[in-house]
Parts: structure tokens; C-alpha cells; sequence
């Protein structure tokens, strides 16, 4: 896209990262409050951290991918998603509140700069302003 400069593909990222953190803990903490979940099951436990990483990780490659491949944006965000699906997915037997969860979270993380796009440029889209 026209608007996309350098400085958007370093920041886009760190809010991916962010959204994910907030939005776990906020799911986090929501599921305690409602008693919905009793134990510590949807707590940052070992795994959880290590989904992070794996999302840290995902995130920053698809930006530097995004970068070089300007035009394949979409494409290479759905093959990322599809990627973190699998990477969670063996979790969903035992853990399926917090494996959906991680999903949910991480695709949609995945899928921001795209909603920015649409915020951003409404001359390329005029029906959706």
C-alpha cells in the first residue's frame, strides 16, 4: 500500500505483540472473575510462554516478509495464521478454553495490519466509509 513506510512495518509489530499480551490477560482475568475457569489452566504456564515466543517470532518474520513482498500481504498473513493454528492446535486436547484462545487471539493479531489498511485507505475503498 502507498501509505506503508519503513517506520510501519517496525511498529506494527510491537502492537501485534502488545494486543496479544493484553487481550490473554485480559481473557485471563475475565474467565477467573466469572468463575468460569477454577484453576490456573489459562495462567502464562510454561506453554503459554512459549506460544508467545513462537508468536513474538511469527509476527516479526511476517513483518520483514511484508517488507520485501509488498504486494503479497495477505497472502503471506493467511499462510502465517495457518502456521500458528498448527503450532497450537496439538494443545486443544488438553487445554481447549486456552488453545481456541491462543488461536483466536494470535489470528486476529495476525490479521491488525489489515484492519488499519481499511481505516487508513478510504480512497481505496470508498463503500466501507
Amino acid at each position: 500500500m502507498k501509505y506503508r513506510t519503513g517506520f510501519y512495518y517496525f511498529i506494527m509489530p510491537i502492537i501485534q505483540i502488545a494486543f496479544y499480551y493484553v487481550v490473554y490477560e485480559l481473557t485471563n482475568y475475565l474467565a477467573h472473575k466469572m468463575e468460569y475457569v477454577y484453576s490456573r489452566g489459562v495462567s502464562w504456564g510454561i506453554s503459554a510462554i512459549i506460544y508467545a515466543y513462537t508468536y513474538i517470532i511469527l509476527v516479526v518474520v511476517l513483518a520483514g516478509i511484508n517488507f520485501i513482498f509488498k504486494r503479497k500481504g495477505l497472502l503471506f498473513s493467511v499462510l502465517a495464521s495457518i502456521i500458528w493454528g498448527v503450532i497450537v492446535y496439538p494443545s486443544l486436547d488438553s487445554f481447549p478454553y486456552r488453545g481456541s484462545l491462543v488461536i483466536l487471539i494470535g489470528v486476529s493479531g495476525i490479521f491488525m495490519p489489515f484492519l488499519f489498511a481499511i481505516k487508513k485507505c478510504n480512497t481505496c475503498m470508498p463503500e466501507l466509509h
